[in-house]
Parts: C-alpha cells; sequence; structure tokens
C-alpha cells in the first residue's frame, strides 16, 4: 500500500497585490524547474477574515477595551506573523505546519534605517501623498509618526533577519527576508512613489515581460548588485541612507534557487 508523500510547500509572505502580480509568475516558472514537487504560494496580510495586504513590521497588533494601541514589535511580531498570515491559510488549505519545506518574507525598507534628521516636514503635501520617498530624504506632513515608525520598522527587521527559522505553531520551519529598497516600485520602475493604480499596471506589465524568461528574471535582480552574502546585506542597508537608495537582496534567493554562486 503506497503512502501519500508529504507536500512540499513555499510560501512567500508579500505586503502588497502589486508585489505578487510583479513575481509570481517567474518565481513559480524557476521552481517548477526546480521541483515539480513544490507548491509555491504567496500570502498578503489578513485581517478579520479580510484579505488587507499591508506591512507586517508597521502594523496595529490590537487596541485594548480603554483605547490603548499595542504596535507589532519583535516582541509579538512572530506571533502576528502566524495570525495574520499563516493560520487562515493552514485553515483554507487544509494543511500542517510539517508540510511548509520554506517561509520567504519579502519587504520594503521604506528608509527604515535612515538618521532621523533625514527625515523633514513638507507642508506641501495631502495626507495621502505623504511619505514621499526620494535618495536621500523623507518628506512628510507628521516628522514624528515617521521617526516612530521607522524605529519600530528597523527593530523589526534586523529581528526577522537574524533569524533562520520561525516558530509556526509547534514546528521550527526554514525562513529568510529579503528587501527592496527603498521599495519593490523603486527598484523595478524606478519610482518609490508611485500611486496604487500604477503599481498594479507596471507589475502586470513586469510580470508579463519575463513570462516564460525565468533567467531574464533572474538577470535583472543581478543588475548593480553587490558581491554580498545575506547577512552582510542586511548590514549594508543599514549603513547612512541606503535604505532609501535602488537596492535589493532578492538575487540571493533567486541565485540559490537555482543553484548559482553570489557572483
Amino acid at each position: 500500500m503506497s503512502t501519500k508523500p508529504k507536500r512540499k510547500l513555499v510560501l512567500v509572505i508579500v505586503e502588497g497585490k502589486s508585489d505578487k502580480k510583479a513575481l509570481k509568475n517567474s518565481l513559480s516558472e524557476l521552481y517548477e524547474q526546480k521541483d515539480k514537487d513544490v507548491e509555491l504560494f504567496f500570502l498578503l496580510q489578513k485581517k478579520n477574515g479580510k484579505t488587507t495586504g499591508g506591512d507586517i513590521t508597521t502594523e496595529l497588533y490590537y487596541r485594548d477595551t480603554n483605547g490603548k494601541n499595542y504596535w507589532v514589535t519583535k516582541d509579538n511580531i512572530v506571533e502576528a506573523i502566524n495570525e495574520r498570515f499563516l493560520n487562515d491559510f493552514f485553515d483554507t488549505e487544509k494543511v500542517f505546519p510539517k508540510d511548509i519545506y520554506e517561509i520567504i518574507q519579502i519587504v520594503d525598507t521604506d528608509g527604515a534605517f535612515i538618521p532621523e534628521d533625514s527625515i523633514v516636514f513638507n507642508p506641501n503635501l495631502t495626507d495621502e501623498e505623504s511619505p514621499l520617498y526620494f535618495n536621500n530624504r523623507i518628506e512628510c506632513v507628521n516628522v514624528d509618526n515617521i521617526k516612530y515608525r521607522n524605529r519600530t520598522k528597523s527593530q523589526n527587521l534586523i529581528y526577522l533577519a537574524g533569524m533562520s527559522k520561525i516558530r509556526v505553531r509547534e514546528e521550527l520551519v526554514p525562513y529568510s527576508i529579503y528587501f527592496f529598497s527603498s521599495n519593490l516600485d523603486h527598484y523595478l520602475f524606478n519610482n518609490p512613489n508611485l500611486n496604487k493604480s500604477s503599481k498594479v499596471r507596471k507589475a502586470k506589465a513586469f510580470s508579463n515581460q519575463y513570462r516564460g524568461n525565468p533567467q531574464g528574471f533572474v538577470k535583472f535582480f543581478s543588475k548593480g548588485k553587490e558581491n554580498a552574502k545575506y547577512e552582510e546585506s542586511w548590514e549594508k542597508i543599514q549603513l547612512g541612507k541606503c535604505s532609501l537608495k535602488q537596492k535589493t537582496n532578492i538575487y540571493i534567493y533567486l541565485s540559490e534557487l537555482i543553484g548559482s554562486e553570489n557572483s
């Protein structure tokens, strides 16, 4: 009597629909070439059963009965990732933590590591336009809010980047996190301040550009890359204003996926 083969799930946690649209097709093709048994899933944040997307490293975790806000911090972010991304996935797909081969998280740096004096007030911005990202500064309508966001986000990113496994219920699962700087749109389209409709449209065009050409997709992300290993890439992005520059370390993940060296 044959036994049912163990599932091999790769979960990719992303911030928004445009991230998923830009990356999913080519990553699926790369996994198809590498290991046909892998099932690839992209996960967006869910709250109260609804898919909202968003950056888990800067999210409000909960508000108590007195109206006090508690944010996602390094002390609760693993719990938040389970609650906002994984629990619903397990229930919907009828899978278990032992079925997960690997969890990949892809984030935007959003200038989280820059000096606080590079966060400046711009009285001409509306709330919807704020913040605006430049190579040497962030302009916004509320400097204190962005400073607080950056402090929280940078602490969460450093914590996650130091993990090689993440606890998923009672299992420890291989985990790694990769960044786009200052965000995915900046790296892919040379514009860190796209509106929502432009983000989705350009992400779709990028996906179509590399459909059937996963090697071209990998080559795109190797352009202008630094010869850094995983830990070094996270150390470098924290320096000065690097987290506003047009950078990524996702090529490290891609080069490992296709079995080549980082060179």
